[in-house]
């Protein structure tokens, strides 16, 4: 058995909740995606917006097989899923965001004429699928490329119209944003079934989190949930997140603590398989274990995060291996 196969057998216990032990797994490097890659450099140095022509895939791919390598000897129980460039906001450009650099990421910008659900950027989309491609030949038969950070409809709608605006928006226009943020899950939807990944050991993987899945596999999120109120979530995004989590035989929901509110509905959507959950940069981990351990209870739970030694084993210690994988990130 190759260390991979290893890998793919423990992830599959994983989601049968049969692990004896957490899964833990490690991201060597710099916190800030977009600054692990040398390729990516004079694009954030340069401080400027960014068109599809400024991405070569191919000047990446030695960065990717860097990582490849760090993932071998230093990544626990990673099973090395690469992604084009998750620092790019993929849907966005493809939707005609704006996207700059700055110092340390890329980030789209409001845009004047949106048109939620229309692919307005083709070579954005073109851009993004030779990125697949390029990684596709270059992890023949050692890895599997999977999805990359591909926000949510409420992240997208907030984005091109102004967070503010959309919380305004769900009060006095509800009708068009319900409309919106359908249109923008399509398109997510859509995006995905383009990329068609290969399969390795039977199975795909999950992007970002490097998590080995037996069959098709999608995650998705919604961060602008963190500023509103549980009626909004429920009116506009609940059923949204419930038809995602059906789009896939394996779903994984990623939220920050800010929209922890949110989990007393998801753990009512029989159909998402797993709840990930980030602890963000100086975030305590001790008022968050009551919530994992409703998720592990329920769900499956997937933890990512800059966890120190002690917190990592305080995760250890409190909770059920069961189901349960914790990802450190920035970890050198």
């Amino acid at each position: 058995m190759t260390e991979y196969e290893r890998r793919a057998e423990l992830h599959d216990k994983f989601w049968r909740r049969e692990n004896p032990d957490h899964l833990v797994g490690f991201c060597p490097g710099d916190y800030f995606i977009s600054r692990r890659f040398a390729a990516a450099k004079p694009l954030l140095d340069a401080g400027r917006e960014i068109k599809p022509d400024d991405i070569d895939p191919e000047s990446y791919m030695p960065d990717y097989e860097r990582m490849y390598e760090d993932a071998l000897d230093h990544g626990g129980d990673l099973f090395y899923t690469p992604e084009p460039m998750p620092g790019i906001p993929w849907l966005e450009a493809m939707s005609g965001f704006p996207v700059r650099s700055g110092p340390s990421s890329f980030f789209a910008m409001e845009t004047e004429n949106l048109e939620a659900g229309k692919i307005v950027c083709r070579d954005w989309q073109d851009k993004y699928l030779k990125f697949m491609d390029v990684l596709s030949v270059c992890g023949e038969g050692r890895y599997i490329c999977g999805q990359p950070i591909m926000r949510g409809p409420s992240d997208l709608l907030g984005t091109g119209i102004g967070q503010q605006q959309l919380i305004f928006d769900m009060t006095d226009r509800p009708g068009d944003v319900r409309q919106k943020l359908d249109a923008f899950a399509d398109l997510l939807l859509d995006v995905l079934a383009l990329s068609n990944p290969k399969s390795m050991f039977g199975g795909y993987a999950m992007g970002f989190y490097h998590l080995w899945c037996p069959d098709r596999c999608l995650w998705f999120q919604d961060d602008l949930t963190a500023i509103m109120s549980p009626d909004l979530y429920k009116e506009f995004l609940y059923k949204i997140h419930t038809r995602l989590a059906g789009s896939a035989p394996y779903t994984m929901i990623h939220l920050h603590m800010t929209s922890s509110y949110i989990i007393q509905d998801l753990l009512k959507i029989d159909e998402l398989n797993a709840i990930q959950v980030n602890k963000d940069i100086g975030e305590p981990i001790d008022p968050m274990i009551p919530v994992l351990k409703k998720i592990q209870s329920e769900k499956n739970l997937v933890l990512w995060g800059d966890f120190s030694t002690a917190e990592l084993n305080m995760l250890r210690e409190e909770l059920d291996p069961r189901g349960v994988y914790i990802i450190v990130f920035g970890a050198e």
